[in-house]
């Protein structure tokens, strides 16, 4: 006798964690979005984030204020 309940259980838990890997990723871009229009530097005609104490404090408050 095979139960089909532990495939189901993993096609679930794939699926939520996919969404939840996009939406993590959807988040990260835009806080880096926001980064670079903050605190952007162009550097040869390159946009690049400063290694600073400041932009580091930006992007992690922003990962930290969720749920």
């Amino acid at each position: 006798m095979v139960l089909l309940i532990p495939d189901a259980v993993r096609k679930i838990y794939a699926e939520g964690w996919a969404e939840g890997y996009a939406e993590e990723r959807a988040a990260q871009r835009k806080r880096y979005q926001e980064a670079y229009e903050r605190f952007g530097v162009e550097v040869n005609g390159v946009l690049m984030l400063p290694n600073t104490r400041e932009v580091a404090e930006f992007l992690s408050r922003e990962s930290e204020q969720k749920p």
